[in-house]
């Protein structure tokens, strides 16, 4: 989810116990904040006047991904309004350049959360995203997308990944090495209680993977893990890109993608993947930065373009309470209530806004859609 709210610096200087601010100080600089950039700058022009065209920014987000998967990057793209958007981070970066603007993350919310933002309606939806999301797990991926090697030397039972090309392909000895050597590293980034939990496994396989839509074409692996009384965990070890908005923010550099990503994550959510770190890995193409996560970590969702029309504001006010959330865990909360300051304005705002950019949004992918049909542009239909 991308919504266009307050930038708000924070600093990473520690955290002073010597001093304590008040609460109306800090609600006072939230209203300060408020006079620089008011609420109703959230309610905007959908398109800035030097975004990129739609064809000028897929070249741009195309550098440094695999040439061979770009067309079924695209594919995923053309197949939807929203899944274009889902790809096009960098150009609503873009459109909101000119204005204060953040980067978010999401996770599914406990069952709780849905009776305090009055979306009812969605508690079926939930319950059956919730279901779902137990059983995705490793045990189902293991069973699924592997077979069993059994060596009778030593009497280890295994698992080795099952081609299923394009999307599961097995990889040169020489790239799974490196990824060996960078999971070696990765434990360092870890908690000492879960690096001793990672310390009890070995690899088994390593295997390329094409997930999302974003990010087809970074390069992306699925280590198969063994050795502690038959559980097979599944990790996920994904080429970290630069923030979408790096380009448009002050030029200080993050001593490792991966860890930026790993560290907004911690911060913002009620509780991250307790196996999630970040590495690099020594290519051919040279070191690159990588996040580190368990693949299928019991993950699940609600599907907004499957959700009857009456269900999408019930689904709209659940979205806003994560994100409040998620605000309220990474930027004192008292500095966004004095900014806010019980304006409905600023949800009005946001609320055309939001209207005008899926507009813009439907255009852009008619746009991509015309231009694969031209044969402007090369498309792989996903499988």
């Amino acid at each position: 989810m991308r919504l266009p709210l307050a930038w708000v610096v924070v600093s990473d200087s520690g955290i002073g116990q010597r001093t304590y601010v008040p609460d109306e100080e800090v609600r006072a600089r939230g209203r300060a904040l408020r006079e620089r950039v008011p609420v109703t700058a959230r309610d905007r022009p959908a398109t800035s006047a030097t975004r990129p065209s739609v064809l000028e920014f897929l070249d741009a987000s195309n550098a440094g991904r695999l040439p061979h998967l770009v067309p079924l990057r695209i594919g995923r793209m053309m197949a939807s309004p929203f899944t274009f958007y889902r790809g096009t981070a960098g150009l609503m970066a873009a459109d909101l350049a000119d204005v204060p603007f953040m980067q978010s993350w999401t996770a599914l919310p406990d069952e709780s959360v849905i009776g305090r933002t009055k979306a009812d309606a969605l508690l079926d939806d939930f319950k059956k995203a919730a279901k779902k999301a137990r059983k995705n797990n490793s045990a189902k991926v293991v069973a699924k997308w592997t077979e069993h090697l059994e060596d009778h030397r030593t009497g280890i039972r295994r698992h080795r990944f099952v081609s299923d090309p394009p999307i599961l392909t097995p990889l040169a000895d020489d790239i799974a090495d490196a990824v060996i050597d960078g999971l070696a590293h990765y434990g360092d980034t870890l908690p000492e209680s879960r690096r001793t939990l990672l310390a009890r496994f070995a690899v088994s396989d390593i295997a390329f993977r094409i997930v999302g839509t974003g990010s087809v074409g970074l390069r992306s692996y699925v280590a198969l893990l063994h050795g502690n009384a038959g559980v097979a965990p599944v990790l996920q070890v994904k080429q970290a890109n630069p923030s979408a908005l790096s380009a448009f923010l002050p030029a200080t550099r993050p001593r490792h993608k991966g860890e930026r990503i790993v560290r907004g994550a911690r911060l913002v959510q009620s509780e991250s993947d307790i196996l999630l770190g970040w590495t690099s890995l020594r290519l051919p193409e040279g070191e690159l930065p990588f996040i580190v996560r368990q693949f299928r970590n019991l993950e699940g969702d609600i599907d907004p373009a499957q959700l009857p029309p009456e269900d999408l504001d019930d689904y709209g006010r659940l979205a806003g309470a994560l994100l409040a959330r998620a605000h309220s865990r990474s930027v004192d909360p008292r500095l966004l209530a004095g900014y806010l300051d019980g304006d409905d304005s600023f949800d009005e705002a946001v609320a055309r806004f939001a209207i005008r950019y899926a507009d813009r949004t439907e255009a852009d992918h008619a746009e991509l859609v015309a231009a694969v049909g031209a044969g402007k542009v090369p498309a792989e239909q996903p499988q």
